[in-house]
């Protein structure tokens, strides 16, 4: 690209990532607020993939950009940042979940190298452990009794499950059925809607060559 060396320096990159990148992906008060007062749209914008035009969709889009000339250090950069996220989200939780939000979002953002409406992401970093982040930082709070606990932070884990369903192991697919079938009972629009919709995606999932679905309930 014409402008390419205007962004090889990595403290160009580092600003970027800082000050445009993670302002723009943090949940806001308006987000929270069409989260529980109008989760239908909610749901239009953020799993439908309607928005398009906002800034977290176009916090996402300029990262997987930039990860397509600048992937080594862009990644490196940011995952500094997602480590600081969850360092500070452990610290309270309750408080700082919007942290949390944030690191999901950035670590789908990295880690999505092609995807379609359809199938969620076909082609992932080989820079970003998918199954990794999933087993640390997502499948605990699927697997938290309270199904209203965090409930945004639930909704991500999902979506995380779902955008990466074609990645993942199927062990761990497996695995979070239980998990998603008692999301079914949550309070949460979002959350309880959600969670169908992953089920609905990994119970007709393809296998790697097409043909039939996996056989998720079969025990090899």
């Amino acid at each position: 690209p014409l402008f390419r060396s205007l962004f090889e320096n990595e403290e160009t990159l580092r600003n970027i990532c800082e000050k445009v990148v993670l302002k723009n992906m943090h949940f806001r008060d308006t987000d929270e607020e069409l989260f529980e007062d109008n989760p239908e749209e909610y749901i239009r914008q953020d799993l439908e993939g309607s928005n398009v035009d906002t800034r977290r969709r176009a916090s996402c889009d300029l990262v997987r950009s930039l990860c397509k000339y600048f992937e080594g250090p862009v990644t490196a950069i940011c995952s500094a940042y997602v480590s600081s996220l969850l360092a500070k989200f452990a610290e309270n939780p309750s408080e700082n979940w919007v942290l949390k939000d944030a690191s999901i979002y950035l670590v789908t953002s990295l880690a999505t190298k092609t995807k379609t409406q359809k199938l969620g992401a076909t082609k992932a970093s080989e820079l970003v452990d998918v199954s990794d982040f999933y087993v640390s930082h997502i499948k605990p709070h699927l697997e938290v009794k309270q199904t209203d606990e965090l409930p945004v932070i639930k909704a991500d884990a999902i979506k995380y499950l779902t955008t990466f369903r074609n990645i993942l192991p199927r062990e761990l697919l497996f695995s979070a059925l239980p998990s998603l079938i008692h999301l079914l009972l949550s309070k949460s629009v979002v959350v309880h809607s959600y969670a169908a919709h992953c089920l609905e995606r990994l119970f007709t999932l393809k296998s790697p060559g097409g043909g039939p679905p996996y056989e998720l309930f079969r025990i090899d």
